[in-house]
C-alpha cells in the first residue's frame, strides 16, 4: 500500500520536471530530491513484500532474484534510453528525443503504480 502511494509523488515530480520552465535549476533539483526521497521506500518495500511471501528456505534465492532483475532492468533501461535518444535525436532533435524518454518514464511509473496497487491487500505467510 505504501509503495503504491509513494509512486504518486514520483509521478508528479517527473511531470513537474517535464513542464518546469527553462532556467529553474533549483526546481529541477528539488523535484529530483522528491523522486529520490520516495523511490527508496518503493524499492525497500518491494523486497520486504517478496520476502514475506516466500518460505524461510527461499528467502536468499528470492532476494538474489530481486537484485538480479533490478540490475538487468537498470541495464535495459540505460541501453534503451540511450538508443532512444540517439535514434530519435537524429530524426526529431535532442529535445524531442529526451521528451520521448520522459514519456517512457511516466508510462513506466504508471505501470509500476498499477502493479503495486495489485498488492494492496497482500498478507504475509503465516
Amino acid at each position: 500500500m505504501i509503495a503504491a502511494l509513494c509512486m504518486v509523488p514520483i509521478l508528479a515530480a517527473f511531470v513537474g520536471i517535464m513542464f518546469s520552465p527553462e532556467g529553474f535549476l533549483w526546481l529541477d533539483m528539488s523535484l529530483l530530491a522528491v523522486i529520490g526521497f520516495f523511490i527508496y521506500p518503493v524499492i525497500n518495500l518491494i523486497v520486504i513484500a517478496a520476502l514475506d511471501v516466500v518460505s524461510k528456505k527461499a528467502i536468499g534465492t528470492a532476494a538474489g532474484f530481486i537484485g538480479l532483475f533490478g540490475y538487468i532492468g537498470r541495464t535495459v533501461q540505460a541501453k534503451g534510453f540511450g538508443w532512444t535518444v540517439d535514434h530519435y535525436g537524429k530524426i526529431y532533435g535532442e529535445e524531442a528525443a529526451w521528451d520521448i524518454v520522459f514519456y517512457l518514464i511516466l508510462g513506466s511509473a504508471l505501470i509500476a503504480g498499477f502493479l503495486l496497487s495489485l498488492t494492496w491487500n497482500m498478507r504475509p505467510k503465516a
